[in-house]
């Protein structure tokens, strides 16, 4: 008669516990076997020093349409100026001079694609500071040689496109000048159109008196036309100097008038041709502008990449033993389970 019982079987084989461990220690021991003979890549790693003045993220306009957000706080633009370095050290432009300097300098180099070189890269940061730089490479003096290349291209390269970055911010200044320039200059044009039109009208109404002289009242008014649109130049200053007296002939008023209505439209005759200098100006400061922000990265004007001396290489070789071991004992908890399985098949059958 079989007595046998799932139960009873399963009761049985849970007061043998120790053997999954067996098993997983056993499949662990494997997987730190083949991790110790494993064909294991290096990891050359060396570290370069970044700063950042965060704190002129209210100054650095242009930064925000490059990166098409608004930065609300410090910390926005200063883990974006971060994120846009960190784009750039594993740019293609920067790949690119990369393998030609390689090249340069190891004529023996092996024919690799700037694709074939990122996958070898690696950038390991947290905040500014020390960044750390890696090549993983099966041999580690090629390593060495692709880490000192790369280092040495981003410290040149990334302190190029900074001092494209100061020209950038000198140009928006220069922009911002120029364009305060023309508005001042529209302004001027509008108040000597006024003005001009102020004294023709006050000649005008001077020129139908029958008195010698002027009164009071038109005396300050032609003054006060006057004194408005003066600029501190030898002409005005000559000009005003001459001004006549309250109570003079009305001659010497007309006259003077006169004199200011020349110089008024002289100096509005002079204004269209300034405005299309200043424009012209403007448009090659401009074409200046697109230029160095084309070459600046995105990056700001007080940003800092330094190498860090003395220079340190870590040169270690990268073994998965720590995977092969989890994926050992995860197999030998299968195999005693297909232990299990067999076991209480066989139980069943006896």
């Amino acid at each position: 008669m079989n007595n046998w019982h799932l139960r009873t079987e399963i009761l049985r084989i849970s007061h043998r516990w120790y053997q999954v461990i067996l098993f997983c220690v056993f499949g662990g021991l494997i997987g730190l076997g083949l991790g110790t003979i494993w064909p294991a890549p290096y990891r050359i790693s060396s570290d370069i020093y970044v700063g950042l003045n965060a704190y002129r993220s209210p100054y650095d306009n242009y930064f925000a349409n490059v990166a098409q957000q608004e930065f609300r706080m410090v910390d926005d633009y200063k883990n974006w100026q971060l994120e846009q370095l960190n784009a750039v050290i594993i740019s293609d432009a920067l790949l690119t001079e990369t393998l030609r300097l390689l090249k340069a300098e190891n004529a023996d180099l092996p024919q690799m694609s700037v694709e074939e070189l990122r996958s070898q890269l690696t950038v390991m940061w947290r905040n500014a500071g020390e960044w750390h730089l890696g090549v993983v490479s099966e041999y580690p003096a090629m390593g060495q040689k692709i880490l000192q290349a790369w280092k040495s291209v981003i410290v040149k390269d990334i302190n190029t496109a900074i001092s494209h970055s100061q020209r950038v911010v000198a140009l928006d200044i220069q922009m911002s000048q120029i364009s305060d320039e023309m508005l001042q200059m529209t302004q001027k044009e509008q108040r000597l159109a006024y003005a001009l039109a102020e004294l023709k009208n006050w000649q005008s109404d001077v020129n139908e008196t029958e008195s010698d002289r002027i009164s009071g009242q038109d005396h300050w008014e032609l003054m006060g036309i006057g004194t408005q649109i003066a600029s501190w130049n030898p002409i005005w200053i000559e000009m005003l100097d001459a001004a006549p007296k309250n109570g003079d002939p009305i001659e010497n008023y007309i006259s003077w008038a006169g004199r200011v209505t020349t110089v008024v439209e002289q100096d509005l005759a002079a204004i269209p041709a300034q405005l299309v200098g200043l424009t012209a100006q403007l448009k090659i400061v401009e074409s200046q502008y697109i230029e160095e922000t084309s070459q600046s990265y995105g990056l700001a004007a007080t940003l800092v990449v330094e190498d860090i001396f003395p220079e340190t290489t870590k040169i270690e070789r990268i073994r998965p033993t720590g995977v092969l071991m989890l994926i050992g004992s995860i197999l030998g908890l299968f195999a005693w389970g297909g232990w299990v399985s067999y076991y209480l098949k066989q139980s069943e059958q006896k």
